[in-house]
């Protein structure tokens, strides 16, 4: 049983090593073609307002439309990107897709940065209908427990180890499921799996869990967003 990145961008070449599962993502529409020769893994359709796109809604739904492994990411608010489009309306973009999600069920992925209590209205639309995710979460433990009581998952990446973030430090408070990424972004294979072995083995050590526990614990994760909100 292979590992899983629950949060990795697509690249060219098209990667089509052995690693059981990528939940790959996307920022932007011109991206999407590069998921056309994959039948494996999952394919994530985001928009960060890097690409002016005023149908965005329509395009997203037409290729969820076709694609069994399609789910909505990253998207989201990013309070860097107000000279391009302001928080209101990234966060009307965000419900959009949100409620896109729901009718579609699928899950969602959220790219935050800005306060998480902008999200608040989004976040009880889709609780208890999706798996909704954030992504590189890097904020607080007790943060992190309060978006899973508000049924939102945290999605951990390398950066809290490589920049020794206060969560590095406290890693082992956090008495919740959370899931594992490399948001990464390159072509080189080798650098990717060295990041996404160390990357699991930060967090074993922290958690004092077996490799092969942790590893069915994400698979089990993945197959739970599977069978409830994908390929139905």
């Amino acid at each position: 049983m292979y590992m899983i990145d629950f949060h990795r961008h697509i690249t060219l070449p098209f990667d089509s090593s052995n690693i059981d599962t990528y939940w790959y993502a996307t920022t932007r529409v011109s991206e999407y073609p590069l998921y056309k020769q994959d039948k494996r893994h999952y394919h994530g359709y985001g928009y960060l307002y890097e690409e002016n796109s005023d149908d965005i809604i329509q395009i997203i739904e037409r290729h969820l439309k076709i694609d069994s492994l399609g789910y909505i990411g990253e998207v989201g608010i990013d309070k860097n990107l107000i000279s391009l489009v302001s928080l209101e309306k990234q966060l009307e973009v965000v419900h959009s897709l949100t409620s896109l999600a729901i009718f579609y069920k699928r899950p969602i992925v959220f790219h935050v940065n800005a306060s998480f209590e902008l999200m608040e209205e989004i976040f009880t639309l889709g609780k208890g209908k999706i798996t909704m995710i954030i992504h590189h979460y890097t904020g607080s433990v007790e943060t992190a427990h309060e978006l899973f009581n508000k049924g939102v998952y945290v999605c951990i990446g390398p950066r809290v180890w490589q920049k020794e973030m206060k969560l590095n430090r406290r890693i082992d408070e956090l008495n919740i499921p959370i899931l594992l990424e490399t948001d990464y972004t390159r072509d080189n294979e080798h650098q990717y799996e060295k990041l996404l072995q160390d990357h699991y083995r930060w967090y074993e050590d922290k958690k004092n869990i077996a490799h092969t526990i942790l590893v069915e614990q994400m698979h089990e994760l993945s197959s739970i967003f599977q069978n409830s909100s994908i390929n139905r």
